[in-house]
């Protein structure tokens, strides 16, 4: 049993004043006053001050959130990468952005950790991915879940993973594979590396363009598989008003516009394509 909390909180309070004169990242000094409320509860009490030292750390270094990829440019890339015969990392695309989850979610997880309608024997045009190791795991329940429910993009999704051996991955490659083609493809569309949109951009981009469809943020809360109401709702005022679009030069709105016009056709006709016809191109 810890003899003494407010003596812990004290240095933890010392410490972080130390690791910001020392430029250390606050993300780090945050995650350490969160694992020690966890681990030790009687410091709890204790704890305003050194919650205090982030607060004035964060009005020092104002925190610079990862810019969210916009609608219409997360469904670009995934037509794209269909007419390049990529129809594993569209998919993946588009999982990723409409059922708001982290990518390394989807890039780990398998063909047994999918449920298709098909699976279930249920009408609903849904399907369920199960998250094995989720990053929550320490704060929530040990095993999630996630759904996708974007019907018009769902034949792709079923055409491309529904024929999968259970051991096999929904994205055979490695993420750096997966960040070589997302980088290949935004520099073909146009978008500029300034803009810094990684695939990380795609949950943030999801959480976004939920909240203007009219999800409750509380529902939201649910879909991402989060706790903190707070975080959430600062995070959505700050940028739901925000988008990289109007910035990008006219002949990338246009090559978006004309991928946009063309999505509809080939998720429609994704049924006529065998997508494991050839391994060298169906990625």
């Amino acid at each position: 049993m810890l003899e003494s909390p407010g003596l812990l909180v004290k240095t933890l309070e010392a410490y972080g004043k130390a690791q910001f004169s020392g430029g250390a990242p606050l993300h780090y000094y945050r995650q350490l006053l969160a694992h020690t409320q966890r681990e030790f509860p009687l410091c709890r009490p204790f704890m305003q001050g050194a919650w205090l030292v982030v607060t004035k750390w964060e009005q020092a270094e104002p925190t610079q959130h990862r810019p969210p990829i916009p609608e219409p440019l997360a469904v670009a890339i995934s037509a794209l990468a269909l007419l390049w015969r990529w129809p594993k990392f569209a998919s993946t695309v588009l999982m990723c952005f409409f059922s708001i989850l982290r990518i390394g979610e989807v890039l780990n997880a398998r063909r047994r950790d999918l449920l298709t309608p098909n699976d279930l024997m249920s009408p609903e045009p849904e399907i369920f991915l199960k998250i094995s190791n989720p990053k929550s795991r320490g704060r929530g329940p040990r095993i999630q879940y996630s759904t996708f429910k974007k019907v018009e993009f769902l034949p792709i999704l079923l055409h491309t993973w529904e024929g999968l051996k259970p051991g096999e991955r929904l994205y055979p490659l490695s993420a750096s594979a997966f960040r070589r083609r997302w980088d290949c493809i935004l520099q073909h569309l146009g978008v500029q590396s300034f803009h810094r949109l990684t695939p990380g951009a795609m949950r943030p981009g999801g959480a976004v363009w939920a909240h203007r469809q009219g999800m409750s943020i509380q529902d939201l809360l649910w879909k991402m598989r989060l706790q903190q109401l707070r975080t959430l709702g600062y995070y959505l005022q700050e940028v739901t008003a925000v988008s990289i679009l109007p910035n990008l030069t006219a002949e990338c709105r246009g090559n978006i516009a004309a991928l946009l016009g063309i999505m509809p056709f080939l998720s429609e006709h994704s049924s006529a394509h065998n997508p494991r016809r050839d391994c060298c191109f169906n990625l």
